[in-house]
C-alpha cells in the first residue's frame, strides 16, 4: 500500500514542485496536513459565496482500494469480496470494518490529496488561483473568478469529465480509475463552524445543522420566500425574556420544547460553544437569553437568501 502511496504522491511533487501556485493552500501535506479543512473557520470568520463548485470522487474508497491493493496478495480475497458487493454504502462499511485504524488514515489522506491535486490541476492549467472553501475527506468546495475555468467547471458537470478536461494527469487518473463528481452550489455560507447550502435544495451541515422544531421550519420559510418581516413580528413574540420565563412557570414542557429545546434536551448558551442540558427552572435564569436563538440559527439563513 505505501509503495504505491508513495510512487503517486512522489511523481505529483516532482512535477508541479517548481510551480507557483504549488501546494498554496497547504492542503496537500499527506502526512501533517488536516483532512477537513474550513477556510472560514481557519481565520474564526464568516465567508459568504455565490456560485461555487462542489467536487468529490465517485465511489472514492472502494476505487482507492482497487488501486492501491491490487498487486497485493494478501489482499487478494479482500478484493473479491469488496467488488461483489453491490450496494455503495455496504462497500464502505465493509471497507472500515475489515481494514486496520492505519490503513483507513492513509486511505484517507490519499482521498484528500487526490481532489486537492485535481483542483490544482484545473489551476495550473489556466495559470490562476483556486480558493478552496471547504475540504471534507474526497470533496473539496471551490471558488473562482476566473471565466475560462468557470467554463470548464460548467462543462465538467457530469459523467464525462474526461473528454473535457484531458491531460497527463487527468489521463493518470483515468488509468487509476478515478472519476470526479462536479455540482455547482448557487449560494454557500460558513459562519459559527456551520455550511449552508442553497442550491434548488437548502442544506445545512456543522455545529448549528439541529435547530429547535420551530426555528428548523422558519429557516425553511425563509428559503421558500416567505416575507422575513412577518416572520421577524412572530419571533419576537415567543423569543423574548418574559415569554419564556411564563412557558416554564406554566411548565409548558410541549411550547418550551418546540421554541427552545435543541434535540429535546438541550438549550442555547451564549457562554457556552455548544448547547447545554437542559433542566427546569434554566429559561428564568438571568443567563439565559432568547434572541440568541435568532442570531445563531435565523440569521445566518436571512444573510445566505438575501446577501446580493
Amino acid at each position: 500500500m505505501y509503495e504505491r502511496l508513495n510512487q503517486f504522491i512522489i511523481w505529483y511533487y516532482k512535477r508541479y514542485k517548481e510551480w507557483k501556485y504549488y501546494d498554496s493552500s497547504g492542503l496537500l501535506d499527506v502526512e501533517n496536513g488536516p483532512l477537513v479543512y474550513y477556510l472560514a473557520d481557519d481565520g474564526d470568520n464568516k465567508v459568504f459565496a455565490k456560485d461555487c463548485y462542489l467536487l468529490d470522487i465517485r465511489s472514492a474508497y472502494p476505487t482507492l482500494v482497487n488501486f492501491l491493493y491490487e498487486k497485493d496478495i494478501e489482499k487478494r480475497e479482500f478484493l473479491k469480496t469488496l467488488n461483489s458487493i453491490k450496494d455503495k454504502l455496504a462497500k464502505n462499511i465493509y471497507i472500515s470494518t475489515n481494514l486496520s485504524s492505519e490503513e483507513l488514515k492513509m486511505l484517507g489522506r490519499l482521498a484528500k490529496f487526490v481532489i486537492v491535486s485535481f483542483v490544482l490541476e484545473i489551476a495550473r492549467e489556466f495559470d490562476t488561483d483556486i480558493k478552496i472553501l471547504e475540504l471534507k475527506k474526497d470533496g473539496v468546495l471551490i471558488k473562482t473568478d476566473d471565466q475560462n475555468v468557470l467554463i470548464l467547471l460548467d462543462q465538467l458537470i457530469g459523467d464525462d469529465w474526461y473528454t473535457k478536461f484531458n491531460n497527463f494527469y487527468t489521463e493518470f487518473l483515468r488509468f487509476v480509475g478515478i472519476r470526479i463528481k462536479v455540482e455547482k452550489i448557487a449560494r454557500y455560507l460558513r459562519v459559527d463552524k456551520t455550511s449552508y447550502y442553497l442550491n434548488g435544495t437548502f442544506d445545512i451541515k456543522g455545529l448549528r445543522k439541529t435547530a429547535p422544531s420551530y426555528l428548523a421550519e422558519v429557516r425553511e420559510r425563509i428559503v421558500n420566500d416567505e416575507n422575513i418581516e412577518v416572520l421577524y413580528q412572530d419571533l419576537q413574540k415567543y423569543y423574548n425574556k418574559k415569554t419564556a420565563m411564563l412557558l416554564e412557570f406554566l411548565n409548558k414542557r410541549d411550547e418550551i420544547s418546540r421554541y427552545y429545546l435543541i434535540n429535546n434536551t438541550t438549550i442555547l448558551s451564549p457562554y457556552k460553544a455548544t448547547p447545554i442540558k437542559y433542566t427546569p427552572g434554566m429559561l428564568s435564569k438571568h443567563e439565559f437569553t432568547p434572541w440568541f436563538y435568532i442570531t445563531t440559527f435565523i440569521s445566518p439563513v436571512i444573510y445566505l437568501v438575501r446577501t446580493k
